[in-house]
């Protein structure tokens, strides 16, 4: 029954390894995947795997945080995500120095956390986005072609719009500052390509709108 049970373990490990075989994607986990299945077949009991595996388990979790931070890296690069890229880089600097799983966990999870915070800051200037059918409301109202008795109506109209703007933004501000104090609200950073890429318009016509956007809020 021993060696039956040895024989499956054998079995199990060797497709651990061949699950990984030939894909590009995760040859550092084929390579530690590897190691550890020929520390295995090395065994001509059981028991002597206990003294064999040494850390090699620790390096299949560590190969495998590898691999899929690199497509991550590969992916967030060719969309422009920045940020983003740079948690994978937080990951991918410090996962080396772990010798245990309960430190793999813990650094893959104090990375990702401080990277939601950095995106979310990030991500929190694309106010401009949501604002965008304000600041069309005020072209309208203040070129609006209407009879004089309603021009002052629509030009109340419209600087209530722009204060509503100026309103948005000190929310957005304060909220931001309970996260990340001192943190201001960037709308230039519209025109970078991860948060561009997420507008229907021209380039021209989102840097004219910008334009308008920054004048209304002081940014």
């Amino acid at each position: 029954m021993s060696n039956l049970l040895l024989e499956e373990y054998k079995a199990y490990y060797s497709l651990r390894a061949k699950r990984f075989d030939g894909n590009a994607n995760y040859k550092n986990s084929f390579e530690a995947e590897s190691v550890l299945s020929e520390a295995m077949q090395g065994c001509d009991v059981l028991e002597d795997f206990k003294t064999r595996l040494g850390d090699k388990n620790i390096k299949c979790g560590i190969a495998l945080i590898k691999d899929k931070y690199e497509l991550r890296k590969k992916h967030y690069s060719e969309m422009q995500e920045t940020v983003r890229l740079e948690v994978c880089n937080d990951v991918l600097a410090n996962i080396e120095e772990a010798k245990s799983a309960n430190d793999i966990i813990t650094s893959v999870s104090t990375a990702e956390t401080e990277g939601l915070l950095k995106i979310a800051m990030d991500e929190a200037n694309r106010e401009f986005h949501g604002e965008w059918f304000i600041l069309d409301r005020i072209e309208v109202y203040e070129n609006a072609e209407v009879p004089s008795e309603y021009k002052n109506v629509l030009l109340e109209k419209a600087n209530e719009a722009k204060k509503s703007l100026v309103e948005g933004n000190s929310f957005l501000e304060d909220s931001n500052n309970d996260w990340q104090p001192g943190w201001r609200h960037s709308p230039a950073q519209i025109l970078e390509h991860r948060h561009k890429r997420l507008s229907p318009y021209q380039d021209e016509h989102i840097k004219e709108q910008l334009s308008k956007y920054r004048n209304y809020i002081n940014r």
